[in-house]
């Protein structure tokens, strides 16, 4: 480095010198940063993978309980169908007796 005559080092030779270590320096820190993130995508990736894996397996279970209930639905409604037709019946005949009389 350059000496000045009373013992001071140069000011234009000095700040660059210090700019470019810490440019360096940042450069290798954000390198290792992103090695870091490149290790954490991949361990999240394969996080979101299982958890589509196990949600497509519930998927099967789901789609048997949405269909056991369908079958208890349409049941229920020929029950329900059935007791109003029956009630109905009962009623009819009672009107057509009364009207008879």
């Amino acid at each position: 480095m350059k000496k000045m005559n009373n013992g001071l080092i140069d000011i234009n030779i000095l700040f660059p010198v210090i700019l470019y270590i810490l440019g360096i320096i940042l450069l290798i820190v954000l390198i290792i940063l992103v090695l870091k993130l490149i290790k954490t995508v991949g361990k999240i990736n394969n996080v979101v993978d299982d958890v589509q894996e196990k949600s497509n397996k519930l998927n099967g279970v789901f789609s048997m309980v949405d269909n056991a209930a369908d079958m208890i639905n349409t049941f229920s409604d020929k029950i329900v169908a059935g007791t109003v037709g029956f009630i109905s019946s009962i009623f009819d005949k009672r009107k057509k007796d009364n009207e008879d009389e």
